[in-house]
């Protein structure tokens, strides 16, 4: 089961990088262009969220219950803290991933509360490209970009 989760969340990664970045770039142009805001503007946030929430739940699987890095070390937290790749996985990878979806979250709400179009697309641009940021420093880069291969 952890090898078929873990997969899951190595491929989805990229499902998820792919959307944000489409996102980022689409509230950019709609920000620029004064674009007026759509039903596809509407789509586009929910499939990010939901791409989100879909991957930070396989990570929460991993980490509370399937991982054998975190059930180890969580009795140790001494090694956790000293190990550079134990300390990237239970802590770092996990808090900046927590951040991405909250980051997501806040873009849905935050957007609404805006009625000027272009303030919209700006607010969605923001919290998405600090999503997109955080994300790039969260992945392992380190590990098999695609595992298996």
């Amino acid at each position: 089961m952890h090898t078929i989760i873990l997969s899951l969340h190595n491929v989805f990664r990229w499902v998820c990088l792919a959307i944000i970045a489409y996102v980022v770039f689409k509230s950019f142009t709609g920000w620029m262009s004064n674009r007026e805001w759509s039903n596809k503007d509407e789509k586009m946030l929910l499939i990010g969220t939901i791409a989100v929430d879909v991957q930070f739940l396989l990570g929460l699987i991993l980490y509370f219950f399937l991982s054998p890095i975190t059930k180890i070390n969580f009795k140790e937290f001494k090694t956790i803290v000293t190990d550079p790749t134990l300390r990237f996985f239970v802590l770092e990878h996990s808090f900046t991933m927590f951040l991405v979806t909250v980051f997501i979250h806040l873009a849905k709400i935050m957007y609404k509360k805006k009625k000027i179009i272009y303030a919209r697309y700006r607010t969605i641009f923001f919290y998405y490209s600090l999503s997109l940021v955080a994300i790039l420093i969260g992945i392992p880069w380190f590990r098999p970009l695609i595992p298996g291969l």
